[in-house]
């Protein structure tokens, strides 16, 4: 009876471990709790879905990536030639 708690941490945490990250995750402020895009307001599965099958989508989706890769990508490039 002495090791019942090894077996019942893990079982609450894995109960209650996934609900309190997707509440910690929200936005506190309501204006924020709006999509930017109407697009953006579907299910994940449903966005998965559509980024298998639509070219359209996938472009949406990796220019969106590329466009935040090269934001980062050209400000470190920034601080190397600060630093040199």
């Amino acid at each position: 009876m002495g090791h019942i708690g090894f077996l019942i941490l893990p079982l609450t945490l894995d109960v209650c471990g996934p609900s309190l990250l997707y509440f910690m995750a929200l936005p506190l402020d309501p204006d924020e709790q709006v999509p930017l895009r109407p697009g953006d307001d579907v299910d994940l599965a449903f966005r998965v879905w559509a980024l298998v099958v639509s070219p359209a989508e996938r472009w949406r989706c990796f220019s969106g990536c590329r466009r935040a890769l090269g934001r980062r990508g050209s400000g470190d490039v920034e601080k190397v030639r600060r630093s040199v």
